[in-house]
């Protein structure tokens, strides 16, 4: 997500843009970008997954007794993965929405660290839920954007996490995602006509005003 992010300022920065959305219109643009690189993280975790199985499997060969008794949640691994996509794909939309937002790929990644902060938050609250993962806190933040990603795979190591909520979750990721899409849309559209200049959070959700036409 940060290398979209730095893709898409880059190519403001250098007017490639402008060029782009000659032959294509801004959502295909940012559409194709974000599906490329969600395509491409998913890519990298089947792979790792498979080097990951095939190495136990050699393991076993081996007659290594330990990888005998190894076991998995199926059901946490799961729940995980079908939050996690639609996770992934609203970070890669906020971070292309900053690109089209900021002048330069250095502000851009000042401003992309609290993203990183907000998925590492429930590193450092698990304290309050690990004796007891049912708590208010670990709730709200199992339903979070960003922040339920980490909380849920946490949760699953101590208990289960109730079904519905694993569903809840997944429509607010969802929601989300497809909001970040549409962000980074109208970012990207408004960010071509400022060239050099910063694009204001206000005026980027500020509803558009179409002129009447002229009889």
């Amino acid at each position: 997500s940060g290398y979209t992010m730095s893709a898409v300022a880059d190519e403001k920065e250098n007017r490639t843009m402008e060029v782009l959305i000659t032959s294509i219109s801004p959502g295909q643009l940012i559409g194709g970008k974000i599906v490329a690189i969600v395509a491409i993280g998913l890519t990298l975790l089947i792979t790792w997954t498979l080097v990951v199985i095939l190495g136990i499997v050699a393991a076993r060969q081996f007659g290594v007794g330990w990888f005998d008794k190894l076991s998995m949640d199926w059901r946490a691994v799961a729940a995980t993965i079908i939050i996690a996509i639609p996770t992934y794909a609203l970070a890669v939309s906020l971070m292309t929405a900053i690109g089209a937002m900021v002048t330069t790929i250095q502000e851009g990644q000042s401003v992309s660290a609290i993203f990183f902060i907000l998925l590492a938050a429930p590193i450092y609250l698990s304290i309050t839920f690990i004796k007891n993962p049912h708590t208010p806190l670990a709730v709200i933040l199992s339903l979070l954007p960003f922040t339920a990603l980490m909380t849920i795979g946490m949760r699953n190591l101590f208990t289960i996490v109730p079904g519905w909520q694993v569903l809840v979750s997944v429509i607010v990721q969802t929601v989300c995602a497809l909001g970040g899409l549409w962000l980074a849309g109208r970012a990207l559209q408004m960010g071509i006509l400022q060239y050099g200049q910063r694009l204001n959070l206000r005026k980027l959700l500020r509803p558009a005003k179409f002129k009447e036409p002229m009889s």
